[in-house]
């Protein structure tokens, strides 16, 4: 088993580095930037890679991440796998590996359990919410489409959201855009009577005024001791149209675990926490509103998402490995002090038909502000691999107003080299719903920041 260390290495703080020897656990890739990130700071990287459970195109999930960062299967890896490196999760997937890399004695982070069933297991999330003490729009339950038609044809002054219960078909999720509930209901109606019964059944939520945002929070044996903010985007084009995707842009800020907002969401779990002693990451997503906030989802501690490159790479002072293996030891006292003020921006890079082959240019300077998801490397160039349909990658940006920062991020976005890319480019506005810079000024307003 071969460890690769490269020579090159992203301008941090070294206050605190020692190379260490650390293993990425991925599925689709969404941790790839940050094996890279890892092994340019001079870190020992091996990306430990799984089939996935779907396999449409064996050929290009082989390719990713070649030439970047060394490879190994999972399977080869848990034949022998060392004693003395830090494992990383990138999804919540396969939880009995990483319990049993746990109970072995293992460094592990991610995919726990818990992790897997609060994001999988919509049920679970929400009465985990509940038992918090956070509100939860009134929900409604179904198996069948003409079951849920027959309930909006019952309660017509109401609006609804549509959420399927199976994450994979997330993106059928659908939010009414018509401002008048009766008309809002009307149009959910024709939707879901376009579709076919989802296999795991879905959801009819109540569609509640507010202001959308998240709250992510760091835990050590029940210990919170870390929080941050995001403000994202999920729909594909600009103006907030097209279908809803991971991440279209988000923004982010470290905010204090005393803070109006931390307190009145995600510190409603600090109780739970501290009482099952937990490890990781959570968050979770509420609508804020005059009387309450409302629990919508929880990603329960994925780690390879848009807020996480944002965080790691535009807002880190100190290197990929000093920041995490940092909170994988318990080393958690003055951690805020790893990251600097401002916002991080980032935007996700889109291409129409992904197929392998794709030149994927990245000028020099932005070589440590661009976030890898579907990349190759050959004769010291980038390629796209063709296994991700639409994503290549993210471009961020750092600055002390959320404006400058976005433009930052845009700015990324321009200068790399892609054919048929698209990216959201109205990060900085504020003439559609649901802008960010629009809900952050009202969360001011609240004093939730």
């Amino acid at each position: 088993m071969m460890f690769s260390k490269s020579a090159k290495r992203a301008p941090v703080n070294r206050r605190f580095f020692m190379a260490k020897n650390i293993i990425f656990i991925t599925q689709d890739y969404s941790g790839l930037g940050f094996a890279k990130l890892a092994q340019d700071q001079g870190d020992r990287v091996l990306l430990a890679t799984a089939p996935t459970k779907d396999e449409d195109n064996p050929r290009a999930h082989k390719i990713v991440g070649t030439g970047i960062v060394p490879k190994i299967d999972l399977a080869e890896l848990l034949n022998n796998p060392p004693k003395d490196a830090y494992y990383i999760f990138d999804q919540n997937f396969l939880p009995g590996v990483s319990d049993g890399l746990r109970k072995k004695g293992y460094k592990v982070q991610g995919a726990s359990s818990f992790m897997v069933k609060s994001e999988h297991d919509r049920n679970f999330g929400v009465e985990f919410a509940k038992r918090a003490g956070l509100a939860i729009p009134p929900t409604q339950e179904f198996k069948t489409i003409k079951d849920g038609l027959k309930f909006l044809d019952e309660n017509e002054e109401k609006a609804y959201v549509y959420k399927p219960n199976d994450s994979d078909e997330a993106y059928t999720t659908f939010v009414p855009v018509s401002e008048k509930d009766t008309a809002a209901n009307r149009e959910l109606s024709q939707y879901l009577a376009s579709l076919g019964d989802p296999k795991d059944g879905y959801i009819l939520q109540e569609r509640i005024k507010g202001v959308e945002v998240n709250y992510e929070a760091y835990f050590y044996d029940g210990k919170p001791f870390f929080a941050f903010c995001d403000l994202e985007n999920k729909k594909k084009l600009a103006g907030e149209m097209g279908e809803a995707v991971g991440c279209a842009f988000d923004y982010i800020f470290t905010i204090p675990l005393e803070s109006k907002g931390v307190q009145k969401t995600i510190g409603k779990l600090f109780p739970i926490f501290e009482k099952m002693k937990y490890t990781g990451t959570f968050d979770v997503n509420v609508i804020v509103a005059e009387r309450d906030n409302y629990f919508i989802e929880s990603c329960g501690g994925r780690f390879g998402y848009n807020s996480h490159p944002n965080l790691l790479m535009n807002l880190a002072k100190d290197s990929f490995s000093d920041i995490y293996t940092s909170f994988m030891d318990g080393k958690i006292e003055d951690f805020y002090e790893h990251f600097r003020y401002g916002f991080g921006a980032s935007v996700t890079l889109y291409v129409g038909h992904n197929r392998n082959g794709l030149p994927l240019y990245i000028p020099e300077e932005l070589d440590n502000r661009f976030y890898h998801f579907d990349s190759h490397r050959k004769n010291n160039e980038y390629f796209l691999s063709g296994y991700d349909e639409q994503y290549a990658g993210i471009a961020l940006g750092h600055a002390y107003t959320m404006e400058e920062a976005g433009e930052e991020a845009i700015e990324a976005a321009k200068k790399i080299t892609l054919p048929d890319k698209g990216y959201r480019n109205d990060m900085t506005l504020k003439n559609y719903p649901n802008a960010p810079l629009n809900r952050y000024e009202a969360l001011q307003a609240m004093k939730y920041v």
